[in-house]
């Protein structure tokens, strides 16, 4: 949608119109040095396939760049499907995100956050119309 060519006005405008933005990391990493935006302006910053915070891509610089050194800091929700290998990796990506990793295999970890789960058929009430009453009924 030609966003890199935005102004800082098409930015203001943006979001002044919407409460949720959609963008890659990298966008957003282009728009806050920019000064396009300022990280205080988020709530909440969702990370897709967030395993990917290390080194030098996007996600990894944005956390290193903006969130560390902001004083108001957004609630980070990262997400992936990744499994995390090493434990280094795990204990860098904690520190990167500022979070805690849960794996929802570790069900002492997720169970401090989920609901339980009641399972079991849910009976009907059969229907008032029978079949060939209610097509005559659509006919007419």
């Amino acid at each position: 949608k030609g966003v890199d060519k935005w102004t800082s006005q098409r930015w203001d405008e943006e979001v002044s119109k919407h409460d949720i933005l959609v963008m890659t990391p990298q966008i957003l990493l282009d728009a806050l040095r920019s000064a396009f935006l300022k990280l205080e302006m988020v709530c909440l910053l969702i990370l897709d396939e967030c395993h990917r915070t290390t080194g030098n891509h996007p996600y990894a610089k944005l956390m290193k760049e903006f969130y560390h050194e902001s004083t108001n800091k957004p609630k980070i929700f990262g997400l992936t499907a990744s499994a995390v290998v090493r434990k280094d990796q795990v204990s860098e990506l904690e520190r990167l995100m500022d979070s805690k990793i849960f794996n929802p295999e570790e069900r002492e970890g997720v169970g401090k956050f989920a609901t339980t789960v009641k399972e079991g058929p849910i009976f009907y009430d059969p229907s008032p119309f029978r079949s060939l009453e209610l097509k005559e009924k659509l006919e007419t």
